[in-house]
């Protein structure tokens, strides 16, 4: 980690945050996996809070353990996630690995930016005799873009604070890769089931029973016209920048308000 953390420090945080988890999930006895996955903005969290049957999982994602990083309020938005990472890949190995050794279900979050990462996690949950599976939430990248950027807005509007952006190079660089890296976890079989759906819910391929010739990177690729969205970079790329500055302007504007009230109270101001 980039900062400085005693093992027995982290090990309390990892304590803390794997009690929160436990609280109301029952262990079964057919251990199973899912694995969410898509573009940031495609609507995972959404599809996950409507699925009941996804009630008995562990939900685990990455973004949220951020917070307990020990200087995380001290770093900067554009420093942050860079900085957390290390961190927050300690700490999801190690709530799946003691998780899963618990016998809980789990539901893992992710981009699939790296295909290396849920196959080699499906592969270690299987030694487990976890049954595994993929589902895949299709979306426009165009749409899940502007998603984000609405979030954004949303999150900065409300708070009144300097929301979590998605960085466009990031997220161009994720849905770029999604059919590649898709292709790559069905061919190594780590999966017993892989489904794609839209945003409706709805089924469009599944390998227990896709149509002659459909793959799941084609049919994924098309969900998402990447033509359309490298088409549009950089007009997307001109929005994103002056996001960026407003919530750069919005920093400073926090920033000198605290200032303001640290010496008001300094000079015993109310």
């Amino acid at each position: 980690m980039n900062v400085s953390l005693k093992q027995e420090d982290y090990d309390k945080i990892l304590e803390n945050v794997l009690a929160t988890l436990r609280d109301i999930k029952a262990k079964k006895k057919n251990h199973a996996v899912i694995f969410l996955g898509g573009q940031p903005g495609a609507g995972k969290s959404t599809f996950y809070n409507m699925e009941e049957s996804f009630y008995d999982y562990i939900k685990i994602d990455g973004d949220q353990y951020r917070k307990y990083h020990p200087a995380y309020t001290e770093m900067c938005e554009d420093e942050m996630v860079e900085k957390t990472q290390p961190f927050v890949n300690r700490m999801v190995e190690d709530i799946i690995s003691r998780l899963s050794d618990e016998g809980y279900n789990l539901l893992i979050e992710g981009t699939l930016r790296d295909a290396s990462v849920p196959i080699n996690t499906a592969t270690e949950l299987r030694t487990k005799g976890y049954t595994t599976e993929l589902y895949v939430i299709a979306c426009n990248a165009c749409n899940a873009w502007e998603s984000t950027l609405k979030r954004l807005k949303l999150m900065r509007e409300l708070q009144h604070s300097i929301p979590r952006t998605v960085g466009i190079e990031k997220y161009s660089s994720i849905v770029n890769l999604l059919p590649e890296n898709l292709r790559a976890i069905e061919h190594s079989g780590c999966m017993d089931r892989i489904v794609i759906l839209n945003r409706d819910n709805e089924i469009l391929w599944s390998n227990l029973s896709n149509k002659e010739g459909e793959t799941a990177e084609t049919v994924l690729s098309c969900q998402l016209n990447l033509q359309e969205w490298n088409s549009k970079y950089e007009e997307y790329k001109r929005q994103y920048e002056g996001e960026v500055l407003v919530c750069a302007n919005l920093a400073q504007t926090v920033s000198n308000e605290g200032e303001q009230t640290t010496f008001h109270r300094r000079r015993g101001g109310r």
